[in-house]
């Protein structure tokens, strides 16, 4: 009786040890329209609030529960919540509609921001935008609560360097060192 006893104990700790405690943990899907480019998020990209991981993208869409002339990319990410509680010291409870609510109406947004520029990978980054204008829900059944999501400026950069590199292109550098190497001579 004793051997089964310690060998039933082993077990469940071998179980939780494995598992890493995901069995206790709660975990609630958002979903999150971006407007913007979402090239460089991937299934597994981290969901950061304020700069540290509370989730992680579980799927990206082309079209999901949005008005058929909505070109806007659905996003489904997973927030653990008992880490935000536990780890974080944070008790907002956004698997409460009316929490969640709140804090929308609080200004908490989602943006894309880069991992690295070397490898262009994007992460969501959820923050309190200061002074935030009144949300615009994208989608329509409501099938994840929505988290709206703000413009973060790398789609406007990314133009900006391919005009910058376009107007490059059109810079004729031959004819600029002839003509310097005439001026040469010339001196």
């Amino acid at each position: 009786g004793l051997f089964v006893s310690i060998a039933i104990i082993l077990a469940v700790e071998a179980v939780l040890l494995f598992c890493g405690g995901k069995f206790f943990n709660h975990k609630e899907k958002f979903i999150i329209y971006f407007t913007d480019s979402v090239n460089g998020l991937s299934i597994g990209s981290p969901v950061k609030f304020k700069g540290v991981q509370i989730g992680e993208v579980t799927d990206i869409k082309i079209h999901y529960d949005q008005p058929e002339d909505s070109d806007a990319i659905p996003v489904i990410i997973e927030i653990d919540t008992t880490r935000q509680h536990r780890d974080l010291g944070d008790n907002t409870d956004l698997s409460d509609p009316g929490v969640f609510k709140k804090q929308v109406d609080g200004g908490l947004r989602a943006r894309l921001e880069m991992i690295s520029f070397v490898t262009a990978q994007l992460y969501i980054d959820l923050d309190y935008e200061p002074g935030a204008s009144t949300p615009k829900f994208v989608g329509l059944t409501h099938t994840y609560k929505e988290i709206p999501s703000v413009s973060s400026g790398l789609s406007e950069m990314v133009k900006s360097v391919t005009t910058a590199l376009a107007n490059l292109s059109k810079v004729d550098f031959v004819e600029m060192s002839n003509k310097v190497n005439r001026l040469a001579d010339q001196l």
